[in-house]
């Protein structure tokens, strides 16, 4: 009898070790940091069209501390089944000069930004679907700043391995010749599609 008990008190304590794991990973997945895949021609050259491992914090725009010139993962005001990666080019209250479609026309347009919206756009202008084509989109539906990029690059036996920390205004990429450790930890990833002029679903 005194075996059971031992066993079954076994059993709970890996099993509560298991639950505060799987809690710290969720809380980590939504409310800190989460790896993201992100893919499409929308914010080339920043991001690449066949595809980039980021990294996405979910702190900054809870404080209101994103603006222009920070790249956001937004639920897709179009399809929201969907998360898109822009670019943030004006918030709320600012004036903002587009072209609706610069392959079509040089003809800017003017609108200003409306309370609690923000005006996204895709690096690449000539294949984005993005604010000049559905307007400005509500704060709410940013979900995160990227800060992080990893590379993974072609094996080259002349090189040795090294981790390299690349700035930009609010984007940062880590070239690593392997996968983030946190594939290992069993951290759920985040498949991002972005919407571009030819793919408006």
């Amino acid at each position: 009898m005194s075996a059971w008990k031992s066993i079954a008190k076994e059993a709970f304590t890996q099993t509560c070790l298991v639950a505060k794991f799987l809690g710290f990973l969720h809380l980590t997945n939504n409310y800190l940091f989460s790896p993201t895949l992100v893919y499409g021609p929308s914010m080339l050259p920043t991001l690449n069209l066949t595809g980039d491992v980021l990294l996405v914090e979910h702190v900054s725009h809870r404080f209101q501390k994103v603006g222009p010139g920070d790249v956001v993962l937004v639920r897709s005001p179009l399809d929201p089944t969907k998360m898109v990666t822009k670019r943030i080019v004006g918030m709320e209250g600012d004036q903002i000069n587009f072209l609706p479609d610069p392959s079509i026309t040089d003809i800017c347009r003017t609108i200003m930004v409306p309370k609690g919206h923000i005006w996204i756009q895709g690096d690449n202008m000539h294949a984005s679907c993005d604010s000049r084509h559905y307007g400005p989109v509500p704060y709410g539906l940013v979900h995160g700043k990227l800060f992080f990029r990893e590379f993974r690059e072609a094996e080259d036996p002349n090189k040795p391995n090294f981790a390299e920390l690349v700035h930009y205004k609010s984007l940062a990429a880590i070239h690593y010749d392997s996968f983030p450790t946190a594939i290992s930890l069993g951290i759920q990833w985040q498949e991002v599609t972005n919407e571009s002029n030819s793919r408006k679903s």
